[in-house]
């Protein structure tokens, strides 16, 4: 897989100032809506950042002020990290050999399919913890954290990074989901899964690489220009300079590698350090002694830490602020790269930098602005593959056999972008090919559901028994805007067919638990899939 096979944003200053110039979605401010919410402004807020709602959280989020639900969203800092499952327990500190240096070709296949089971069991956890996620809601957070760390596990085309280091790496990013952003891109540089994908492995005094220098730069911090100016953020000598205070740093990844802090962990050679000064962004990390300056603490402390780590976000603040609240209104708010709001991302990108980089004051303001809670907001962002397998398996109480199938088969392969800078996101999600697949497996997921299930689906809506209240409620439920009358008589229409019943005789069928009303819902259900809306958020 190439790293660098895309187009990345603001390359340069003139596509900077045609981007800069697109009007806003809305005229709405940033200004904090103190109103109570709606209902259908509690399903928008949870269909933004959660992997859909289910029908009790929309009760209990309406008529709470935005304030109220935000703070249950992202509850409290110290909230626990979720347990490994039992399969990764099985393996999460057992360390294969390098499958490329073995010689022996059925012995490599055999680790390689380990590795590959191993990938399978991490992936099918992540998506258990999406499916049963209740408050706090964390996995949104994660998952597009993960599309600005980016990491594959299938990564320069022949090697497999251990899942053990992927299962790290996810807790690492859940970890810092609303932290810190200086401690994160810290805690991401000793992270032994990057490590391994950026070549920091390789990265010595000797032989220096650039990849996560270079990245941390146009990727995951600040952009090759500033995205307000169109000035470039960086040069070349940057690049090189920081690369050399990376230099000496390994991942404990395979079992014959040395592990002086444990398995998996990174660790520090003094030997391979770049001990002479450097010059990052017009500011010198002076030079240190080799045999009493250079150990693994003093080059973490004062050359990354207070290093160029505080120098970027000393130097740059204004580029870093709104490359990344750029990247957060293009997950959250909408993913038109051509449509971002630039006045809106600079009142984000003002919050990030008064609060110190700090995270979580930037997702309070969004997430309770009257920006976001626009009516031009809604019914704009197409649903990723997992908010859209996963949200009708939550809607339903299905746990779907194939849910990883269809989020690789749908294109957003969980720790395997097409590339370091990611998914493109927008209209890429929906294609000739993946539409129908789209279909197929929505399709999938309600042949698991069972009537019973449907009937008792459809009884958590208040008024479920009237025919009327119920259709409004579903639609409002699985459409993210208001629709004609007329589409809404045609849904109606679905159920009572499917049931073979009629308006009279719904609130029977549903008083009696009856499977042809379970069948009614399931035509309703067939009908919505079949919408073009049902595939937006």
């Amino acid at each position: 897989m190439k790293r660098r096979d895309f187009f990345g944003i603001g390359n340069s200053k003139a596509e900077v100032e045609r981007e800069y110039d697109n009007q806003p979605l809305s005229t709405a401010a940033l200004d904090k809506l103190t109103t109570p919410l709606t209902r259908q402004q509690a399903i928008h807020l949870l269909r933004r950042v959660t992997f859909a709602p289910t029908p009790e959280q929309i009760d209990s989020f309406t008529g709470l002020t935005p304030d109220e639900a935000i703070a249950q969203i992202l509850g409290p800092n110290d909230h626990p990290l979720p347990e490994p499952s039992a399969a990764i327990q099985n393996w999460m500190d057992t360390q294969e050999e390098n499958p490329l240096t073995v010689g022996n070709q059925l012995i490599r296949a055999e680790i390689e399919g380990r590795l590959r089971t191993r990938y399978f069991q991490f992936a099918d956890w992540w998506l258990d913890l999406m499916r049963e996620e209740t408050m706090p809601a964390t996995e949104k957070l994660t998952l597009f954290w993960s599309s600005v760390w980016c990491i594959n596990f299938n990564y320069d085309t022949l090697a497999l990074l251990p899942p053990a280091l992927l299962y790290r790496n996810n807790q690492t990013l859940r970890s810092n989901r609303y932290g810190d952003y200086k401690k994160f891109a810290e805690d991401i540089a000793m992270d032994g899964a990057m490590n391994m994908y950026q070549s920091m492995y390789y990265n010595t005094k000797n032989a220096p690489n650039e990849n996560f220098a270079r990245e941390l730069m146009e990727l995951f911090s600040m952009g090759t220009h500033n995205l307000k100016t169109g000035e470039a953020n960086y040069s070349e000598g940057d690049i090189q300079e920081s690369t050399r205070t990376l230099t000496g740093w390994k991942a404990a990844a395979y079992e014959y590698d040395p592990k002086p802090k444990g398995e998996f962990k990174v660790y520090f050679l003094p030997n391979l350090h770049d001990t002479n000064a450097k010059t990052f962004m017009n500011q010198t990390i002076p030079a240190r002694d080799p045999e009493t300056e250079n150990t693994e603490q003093q080059v973490l402390d004062e050359e990354i830490r207070n290093g160029i780590l505080r120098i970027m976000f000393e130097e740059r603040s204004e580029a870093i602020a709104y490359f990344l609240c750029s990247k957060i209104y293009r997950f959250f708010v909408y993913s038109n790269q051509g449509a971002i709001d630039w006045d809106f991302v600079g009142e984000l990108a003002q919050i990030f930098i008064d609060n110190n980089f700090t995270l979580r004051p930037v997702f309070e303001a969004l997430f309770t602005s009257e920006y976001f809670f626009d009516e031009s907001i809604r019914g704009i962002q197409i649903k990723t593959p997992p908010e859209y397998i996963v949200g009708l398996e939550r809607a339903l109480g299905v746990d779907y056999a194939k849910a990883q199938e269809a989020v690789v088969n749908l294109e957003q392969i969980l720790y395997n972008p097409p590339n370091v800078a990611g998914w493109d996101a927008y209209r890429t999600w929906i294609s000739t090919n993946t539409y129908p697949l789209r279909v197929k497996y929505c399709r999938g997921i309600l042949e698991a559901a069972d009537n019973p299930g449907l009937v008792a689906f459809a009884k958590k809506f208040a008024g479920s028994d009237d025919i009327d209240t119920l259709t409004d409620a579903l639609v409002e439920y699985f459409l993210p805007v208001p629709i004609a009358a007329e589409r809404t008589q045609r849904f109606k229409q679905a159920i009572l067919d499917g049931a073979g019943t009629t308006e009279g005789e719904w609130g029977g069928l549903m008083a009696a638990n009856d499977p042809n009303a379970g069948e009614g819902i399931r035509a309703l259900i067939e009908e919505l899939i079949l919408s073009p809306d049902f595939n937006l958020s």
